[in-house]
């Protein structure tokens, strides 16, 4: 991801927020030149700290390194060798534990 990403409209992020009926945002990093997914992560709204939104005029951007890590959900992930001509692995994770993580963090109603 890089420092910052685009959440949208400031105001309707917000609502969003406080209304608990959006549940996050898909983030996807890819090639463009080969269309191939390097990254998708899932970002619950719940686990997005009202610190880390930044205004910028009337939309807004999720501070990244204000997120909690375990609010960034990796779905896919692409470790590149520190080397260069070095081998890649492109992990995906299973969806039940993608399920897990999630449910883990989302707040118990109720309390």
């Amino acid at each position: 991801m890089g420092d910052s990403i685009a959440a949208g409209e400031y105001d309707a992020v917000m609502r969003a927020m406080r209304s608990g009926k959006v549940f996050g945002y898909f983030y996807l990093h890819y090639e463009p030149g080969t269309w191939t997914v390097r990254d998708l992560v899932l970002v619950p709204l719940f686990a997005v700290p009202e610190m880390a939104i930044a205004k910028r005029a009337t939309r807004c951007h999720f501070l990244v390194e204000r997120i909690p890590a375990e609010g960034r959900i990796a779905i896919v992930t692409t470790i590149k060798s520190g080397s260069a001509g070095g081998t890649e692995c492109i992990m995906i994770s299973r969806p039940g534990d993608v399920r897990e993580k999630f449910r883990r963090l989302k707040p118990k109603r109720g309390r």
